[in-house]
Order: structure tokens, then C-alpha cells, then sequence
């Protein structure tokens, strides 16, 4: 990919978003872009709200996500997804990682392609305000979502996507001295609702 390709993916969006005007015309760029080996590196700005199930109280936060991905086939797509975060508090460092890959199926024709995605993951941690607060167990993670992606030349995308996500862990248990017993560990249930909007580029 050119130098100037993220530069004029930018001033692209920017055109769009002042003019109103769609894409070119065509499904070349998307047809090319969403073909076997094609790769997408993309960031967003993300809204995100988080409530852990049986409580009032959630938690919004912004994020930038970075992620890559890879066309395994003709508009399948194997996306990695990483979040790593250090939190020094009082000098006490903390590091917090959550991994996750999706599988994103593309549809429709023309140059503005809606998809959707499934995936899942694992972490030390749980997203809260743009950083993985590292947690004192694991959490698997589950995801889905849907979007679309504009393209705006072979080498830039405009995504949009709303996206669901659950992440599920334990509790430490409660012993139990008059019984002698350790209480069973509740499961614990946090669900976050985040919709993003970011630019993709394409090798």
C-alpha cells in the first residue's frame, strides 16, 4: 500500500461526510477488496455501555480498538482482536489482556457492503473505560454483532457496527466454618453494547 493511502482515505471520508455523496459506483472496490487474501487493519472510536445482569448501575465509557483481519475466503473474514492494557496504581502494576477473534460473513452488492460477525475470546480482564481492568479471574468472552462498510477506493472503508458482548466468570467461593464447606461460586454476567464508527484500510 502507497504512503499517502491513510492520508487519502481520511480526506475520502471527510469529502463524503460534507457532501453527502455516496461511493463510486461499481462493486470493483468492494469485489477486490473482499476476495480471498485480502487483508483489513482498522481503528474506531467506540461508545460503550456496560451492566453486569441484576444491576441498576452501568458504566459508559470511550474506546479505540485496534484490530486485523484476514480474507480466508470470498467474504469470509477472520478478524483478530486485542486489547492490552498497564495500569500503574500506587505503584502497583497491573497488566489486563483480552483476546478474542471473529468471523465477519459479507453480503449484498455495490460498494456498500452490510456484514455479519460472531466471535469469542478470553482475558484476564473486563473493558471498562477504554482499558482491560485486569480482574482477579479469568473471563471467557462471547460476541456478536452487525455493520457495514462503505468502501471509498480498493484501500479504504468506512465501518459501522453495532456489537454485543458478554463476558462470563466466577466469583471467588465463601467458605462456609460451620459447615466446613466451601458456597458454590456465583457466576457473574457482564453485558456491554457498543456501537463504533472507524476507517479500515486494505492490503
Amino acid at each position: 500500500m502507497k504512503p499517502w493511502t491513510a492520508a487519502r482515505c481520511g480526506l475520502g471520508v471527510a469529502v463524503m461526510a460534507l457532501s453527502g455523496a455516496s461511493p463510486a459506483r461499481g462493486q470493483s472496490a468492494a469485489e477486490e477488496a473482499l476476495a480471498r487474501g485480502g487483508v483489513e487493519i482498522g481503528a474506531a472510536i467506540s461508545l460503550s455501555i456496560a451492566k453486569e445482569e441484576g444491576d441498576d448501575e452501568s458504566t459508559t465509557a470511550v474506546n479505540v480498538p485496534l484490530r486485523v483481519g484476514v480474507m480466508v475466503v470470498d467474504r469470509l473474514e477472520l478478524e483478530l482482536e486485542a486489547l492490552v492494557s498497564y495500569v500503574d496504581f500506587f505503584d502497583d502494576g497491573e497488566t489486563g489482556v483480552i483476546g478474542a477473534a471473529h468471523l465477519l460473513y459479507h453480503f449484498g452488492s455495490g460498494n456498500t457492503v452490510p456484514y455479519l460477525l460472531v466471535g469469542g475470546g478470553y482475558g484476564n480482564a473486563v473493558e471498562f473505560f477504554g482499558i482491560a481492568g485486569k480482574m482477579d479471574d479469568n473471563f471467557a468472552v462471547l460476541r456478536a454483532g452487525a455493520g457495514v462498510k462503505a468502501f471509498i477506493g480498493r484501500h479504504c472503508s468506512l465501518r459501522i457496527e453495532y456489537r454485543f458482548t458478554q463476558y462470563r466468570g466466577e466469583e471467588e467461593g465463601v467458605f462456609l466454618p460451620a459447615q466446613g464447606i466451601d458456597a458454590p461460586s456465583p457466576d457473574i454476567r457482564i453485558n456491554d453494547h457498543k456501537v463504533q464508527v472507524g476507517i479500515s484500510l486494505w492490503l
